[in-house]
């Protein structure tokens, strides 16, 4: 027997136990102990308490003062107070289900339960009780199973703690949930569980199963759009990027469910169509830019490329160490910039990108720093530094501009990406070093895709990632090898007005194309000195007409493919 910790109530304290007896033998005789006792209050075996259940007036507990007092500082409480309880042994309780306190008390005794039948009761219980380490167990063991009720409870207690785990669960459990439970279930409550889940399909049908369990299928066999009475699926479906679908699912699922109208649908086919059209096109070398040397249209290894919206090229000239801004039709229209480590001069220029504006943003490797240009060369600012602290750098190599003006930036050195307000003020980042999902190892270049997504050629990993606008990972694509689809170092990354994803390959010397399910589709390009040959293509970029423009790093040029 042990005090508790105010200095009152005796109780037979299982956690003190496996703190204090650390080998094997003690901690299984403690267990064994506790399951004896668990035991013993299950038959009414020297029990000194009842319990009575308001919602189950029929069945009683019974159960030891010492073990309650032990495992809850409310039942301690209430036994060293003058209360009836203390001096009768009765304790009346109400709005508890006779299941869910069973299930508490076992754990009281043994640090385990069942599966929870209503997890929310479970955990409202574990809250108003303060049973020790019942809420830490129920994080540790959330299941697709109990994860419904624990959502309820984390929405009604604000647990934050409660929620992440929850939406852990649901990134990759939606499918597991059983339709019955969500009977009921808010649409917020569902929001939750959709926000972490990485498969738009799987997301869909989650919704799916949502709209049968509450709704049916809208009773009268049309599509359910808003003002149909249905928008709780519509809020459902706005969190589904139905572009990231395949046909074959669209038409499979998507359409069978009646969720999505027709109209909707034939939108998605006509894009896919166009998608289909162009990324499938023969691409050919219409033309090359530029050779080896100093002057006007002359390169020393061009790695960055980038477009204006007045069809401008943007080139990040390395060797050189400067910017030089071209027409499409060979016509040279500015450079700047010089070696140094001032504002405006620049040690190792590796990357370009443009915002509406026509501001200039240059990622130097060297310097690791972002300096920002208006589009006549003059000089604005910098931003970044050396270091692994929140808005510094190391090595910088590539950026791109999302939809709302803010710059991502391909933190090589770093692992990561990190986003910056135009002014240089850093938002947010994400990644580490490694291999898993979300992971980097030294990423190359990064996008932005129309619908929003932030698309990363890992380059250590050989593969590509695209995550959503606040970096939660979507999915992932390729892996190393020389076969169609497969990576040797993937360098430069674009993404085209349709979705489609084009990667260029330094070692492979080819640029591969994808759809925006990661579906290969074609490459094109080889190692070799002729017109139509790449010798360590870098950055590319596509123009609104649909050419793409390729910076043949070691052949000192650029090349347009496709058509002008």
């Amino acid at each position: 027997p042990v005090w508790g910790e105010d200095g009152g109530g005796c109780g037979m304290a299982l956690d003190w136990v496996v703190q204090e007896h650390t080998d094997a033998d003690a901690m299984a005789q403690s267990l064994g102990l506790m399951e004896q006792l668990w035991q013993q209050a299950q038959e009414g075996v020297l029990t000194d308490v009842r319990i009575h259940l308001q919602d189950a007036p029929s069945r009683v507990f019974t159960a030891h003062r010492s073990v309650l007092c032990a495992r809850s500082r409310v039942f301690l409480g209430m036994f060293e107070s003058d209360m009836e309880e203390s001096r009768t042994g009765e304790v009346r309780m109400g709005e508890v289900s006779a299941d869910a306190f069973e299930m508490l008390l076992c754990f009281m005794y043994t640090s385990r339960t069942s599966k929870p039948a209503d997890g929310a009761e479970l955990w409202h219980m574990a809250d108003m009780y303060q049973i020790q380490g019942l809420q830490e167990f129920l994080l540790q063991s959330l299941t697709p199973e109990s994860v419904l009720g624990a959502v309820r409870f984390a929405s009604t207690a604000g647990c934050e703690a409660l929620r992440s785990a929850c939406a852990r669960v649901g990134r990759t459990c939606l499918s597991l949930i059983p339709i019955g439970d969500l009977a009921g279930t808010s649409v917020q409550e569902c929001q939750l569980l959709m926000s972490h889940c990485i498969g738009d399909l799987e997301k869909f049908r989650f919704a799916e199963r949502w709209h049968r369990a509450n709704r049916g299928n809208g009773g009268g066999g049309h599509s359910i759009e808003v003002g149909d009475g249905c928008e709780g699926v519509e809020q459902l479906l706005s969190m589904v990027d139905l572009r990231m679908i395949s046909t074959a699912d669209l038409l499979a699922v998507v359409k069978p469910s009646l969720l999505v109208s027709p109209e909707r649908l034939n939108t998605l086919y006509e894009k896919r169509l166009r998608s289909m059209e162009w990324a499938t096109q023969r691409f050919e070398q219409v033309k090359s830019i530029g050779s080896l040397g100093r002057g006007d249209r002359e390169f020393n290894r061009p790695v960055g490329v980038a477009l204006t919206d007045g069809s401008k090229i943007v080139v990040t000239d390395q060797e050189n160490c400067r910017i030089q801004i071209l027409g499409l039709n060979n016509a040279s229209v500015l450079r700047f910039g010089s070696r140094g480590d001032g504002f405006g001069r620049f040690l190792n220029p590796v990357a370009v990108s443009v915002d509406r504006e026509g501001t200039i943003f240059v990622c130097d490797h060297d310097r690791h720093e972002v300096q920002v240009f208006r589009m006549d060369g003059a000089f604005l600012r910098a931003f970044g530094g050396e270091g692994s602290d929140k808005g510094k750098l190391l090595n910088p190599r590539d950026s791109a501009v999302t939809r709302d003006g803010n710059i991502v930036i391909c933190d090589k050195g770093n692992h990561r990406m990190q986003i910056f307000k135009p002014d240089g003020t850093p938002l947010f980042s994400f990644g580490s070093m490694g291999e898993f999902e979300g992971q980097f190892n030294h990423p190359c270049g990064v996008a932005v895709s129309p619908s929003s997504h932030i698309v990363v050629a890992d380059s250590g990993n050989a593969r590509v990632q695209v995550f959503d606008g606040d970096g939660g990972f979507l999915k992932s694509f390729g892996s190393r090898g020389d076969e169609p689809g497969e990576f040797q170092s993937p360098d430069g990354i674009a993404v085209s007005d349709h979705g489609d994803i084009l990667v260029s390959d330094w070692r492979s010397h080819r640029v591969s194309i994808f759809r925006d399910d990661g579906q290969f589709v074609q490459a094109f390009g080889s190692e070799g000195e002729g017109d139509d040959h790449f010798k360590g293509p870098a950055g590319l970029t596509v123009s609104p007409g649909g050419s793409v423009v390729v910076a043949d790093q070691l052949h000192h040029r650029l090349q347009v493919w496709g058509k002008l």
